[in-house]
């Protein structure tokens, strides 16, 4: 049970890192375009923001 909650963790952490780095590369419309979604700045910092709790939450 406790693996499969860390390995879940890492894969969270892991797209957290991923889609940072995508978005600083390439900007968010080329992510956008990529994946299908339709982020705005705003969606993305509220998402930031809820991830922030979660990480924060885990400590």
């Amino acid at each position: 049970m406790c693996h499969s909650n860390i390995k879940e963790l890492i894969i969270f952490c892991l797209e957290i890192s991923i889609r940072e780095l995508f978005i600083k590369r390439f900007g968010l419309a080329r992510y956008n375009e990529n994946l299908g979604t339709s982020y705005t700045t705003s969606s993305l910092n509220k998402l930031r923001n809820n991830e922030l709790k979660i990480l924060k939450g885990l400590r």
